[in-house]
């Protein structure tokens, strides 16, 4: 498990989903997005969006769009099928993934790592218990060579998830960024028959940072690729909704090497994972895009837009 600690991600090879089933979501996600724009949409519910839940179908241009250039991101959200989450989904995405074991291992490490007794973590993540985990499809679009001048060549501004981790299925159109010891950005290169596993800010606020988050962003594809679409398939897990975000104080390892002290704690904040959902994703969703986008790259917020709670505030890295 060191090797979280500098990196910040990983991969997951022998993951116990074939080849083949990865196959299958990429073809399912390109059936979707060749649909017509109007089936689509049909799909969409924005009141869901605008609340936080984000499901179902999220179309392109619902952002305000930076220096004239409207987002280029669609995304297919699909929760799990645990009978507490009422939504209609095309049926190409009513053949759920087989859940991802991968999830409960990484827990299971992660017990090890810090000396919690079994299950500590796994038993925050039973399945048929309410939770925000997503299985997402997404899709970006090519964008001209003009629109990259107006962009700094970005689709996804740098940030972090929310989540435990993140779970990123090979994906043969380069694009994923994460910015490095020395604020440099570096390509991440995706690996057959392997996952790339982002660490998320929940489990970084468990750990009071011990493990940090995987600061990350979507950047234009090289010159060789620029003209293609791209297609994403992550996994996004998280703890059961009723479970408090509070550090891992039974944690020996955590005892020796860090204070025991989180954003929350030091803000006086007690949150769950479900309130936190909701209002990181609420955020988002007031989190229009950059005012401005600098000709050194460097983008400009809205301070308001960064708000989450109590005084804390989502970094947005350029």
């Amino acid at each position: 498990m060191q090797l979280i600690i500098p990196v910040r991600f990983f991969y997951v090879e022998n993951f116990g989903i074939s080849d083949q089933e990865v196959r299958k979501q990429f073809e399912i996600a390109r059936r979707f997005y060749d649909l017509p724009l109007d089936e689509r949409m049909s799909w969409y519910d924005p009141e869901k969006y605008s609340s936080g839940q984000n499901l179902g179908y999220r179309p392109v241009t619902m952002r305000k769009p930076i220096m004239g250039v409207y987002d280029n991101l669609q995304i297919y959200s699909v929760p799990k099928f645990d009978g507490h989450h009422e939504h209609v989904h095309p049926p190409a995405f009513q053949e759920e993934l087989r859940r991802i074991e991968t999830f409960q291992r990484l827990l299971s490490i992660l017990e090890h790592a810090l000396e919690l007794p079994p299950l500590t973590l796994q038993q925050k993540c039973q399945y048929e218990q309410l939770s925000q985990d997503r299985l997402h499809y997404m899709h970006y679009a090519p964008r001209t060579a003009e629109e990259h001048k107006k962009t700094a060549h970005v689709y996804s501004a740098g940030h972090t998830d929310l989540g435990l981790f993140t779970l990123l299925f090979r994906q043969p159109v380069a694009g994923l960024q994460i910015l490095d010891a020395q604020g440099e950005w570096r390509w991440v290169q995706t690996r057959d028959n392997a996952l790339t596993v982002n660490i998320g800010d929940t489990l970084s606020l468990l750990s009071c940072q011990h493990f940090k988050s995987t600061v990350h962003r979507v950047h234009s594809p090289p010159a060789d690729q620029a003209h293609l679409e791209r297609l994403a398939v992550l996994y996004f897990g998280k703890f059961n909704d009723n479970v408090y975000l509070d550090p891992l104080t039974g944690s020996p390892g955590l005892q020796r090497s860090t204070s025991l002290q989180n954003d929350f704690t030091k803000a006086g904040i007690r949150m769950t994972m479900g309130e936190y959902s909701l209002a990181r994703q609420t955020q988002n969703s007031r989190c229009k895009q950059p005012l401005a986008v600098h000709a050194d790259g460097r983008f400009e917020w809205d301070p308001k837009d960064l708000e989450v709670k109590g005084g804390l505030k989502v970094t947005y890295y350029d």
